[in-house]
């Protein structure tokens, strides 16, 4: 039986492993396109340790959320975002960085429950809009984002010195 639930500080090696699992198979996904592959960082030695200090410091903030996704007591996915003022009209922004389910486990539904539960507490929170941002040869993702009611608002573009 699949669980949603707000992450414990016990659940960062979960998270942790999960999040290596995403920026590989992004990696993968970049190493197609011969621009991108040349951008990917190579030096991942230290990685685990930005993680879980990263994870940590989402989990202890007031303005972060993490929610982790279970299978049993098997972890199998998380979202990851927070709320932040801008200084502009909008009072509150809430931001998903990171969304991610295990390949066995898509097409499931998961990754909408992660996002059910992570609106419920933005809007508790009093956002008023969502943003995200995601790599350009992801278009699963995209067209997913697409279909809970995001829409394209910016282009950011980049070139190496």
């Amino acid at each position: 039986m699949i669980k949603i639930r707000k992450a414990t500080p016990k659940d960062v090696p979960a998270l942790v492993e999960l999040n290596i699992i995403l920026q590989d198979e992004h990696d993968q996904m970049a190493a197609k396109d011969l621009v991108l592959k040349k951008t990917i960082l190579k030096k991942k030695t230290n990685r685990e340790t930005f993680l879980k200090k990263s994870f940590m410091k989402t989990i202890r903030s007031k303005e972060g959320i993490l929610i982790l996704a279970e299978d049993g007591n098997k972890a199998i996915g998380y979202i990851e975002g927070s709320i932040r003022q801008p200084k502009t009209l909008i009072k509150k922004i809430a931001s998903i960085w990171d969304i991610f389910v295990k390949k066995e486990y898509r097409g499931m539904g998961i990754g909408s429950m992660l996002k059910d539960a992570v609106f419920k507490i933005f809007k508790e929170k009093g956002a008023r809009y969502i943003e995200l941002n995601l790599s350009i040869i992801n278009t699963k993702a995209h067209s997913i984002y697409k279909k809970w009611g995001f829409f394209d608002m910016d282009i950011m573009m980049m070139k190496k010195l």
